[in-house]
């Protein structure tokens, strides 16, 4: 996020930028819709199967260096892992950050109050997360999530989504730009 507000605040906050964030967020937010009809379906932003495979198989590598006990290869395999990680989970990670820095960006602030705004979003975005994985790690024991819930909740996210695009695209005065 820091890297997006950077981007950001080097080009400037200029309509063309608010109007392509605006459309990349309705884009995004219909194609998650699309999936409480079309399930995985022609485009989507969820990991692909292919992809699945081999995250699963680093992580199990991952998991066999932590029997071992041998640092050095554990912290080169979690950077690793980390960076293929961020690379497959970037389309579906993308979009809220990405329209967050955005407007962010079109607020004049003090630079410690961009980077305040950036730790409090992280903060109500990852706790919530980690309650919930929590949750869901006492609950299902590892069992896969439907996809019938898996669906409904893209569907809410990219309504959100398709919000806040139609927000900054028609009336960017309503968050404040």
């Amino acid at each position: 996020m820091v890297a997006w507000l950077n981007i950001f605040k080097l080009i400037g906050f200029v309509n063309p930028l608010r109007i392509g964030i605006a459309l990349l967020a309705i884009i995004a937010g219909l194609i998650n819709c699309k999936e409480l009809f079309f399930y995985r379906k022609g485009i989507t932003l969820m990991i692909q199967d292919k992809h699945v495979g081999p995250v699963k198989q680093k992580v199990a590598n991952v998991a066999k260096l932590v029997k071992k006990g041998s640092m050095p290869a554990l912290i080169g395999a979690s950077i690793a892992l980390a960076i293929f990680a961020s690379l497959v989970e970037l389309p579906c990670t993308a979009g809220f950050p990405i329209i967050y820095t955005g407007i962010l960006t079109g607020y004049s602030l003090p630079v410690v109050a961009h980077y305040s705004y950036i730790l409090f979003y992280n903060l109500v975005y990852v706790l919530p997360l980690v309650t919930i994985i929590t949750i869901f790690g006492y609950t299902f024991k590892g069992k896969p999530i439907r996809k019938s819930t898996m669906a409904i909740i893209k569907f809410i996210g990219g309504v959100i989504m398709l919000l806040l695009g139609i927000i900054l695209l028609v009336n960017p005065g309503l968050i404040g730009l």
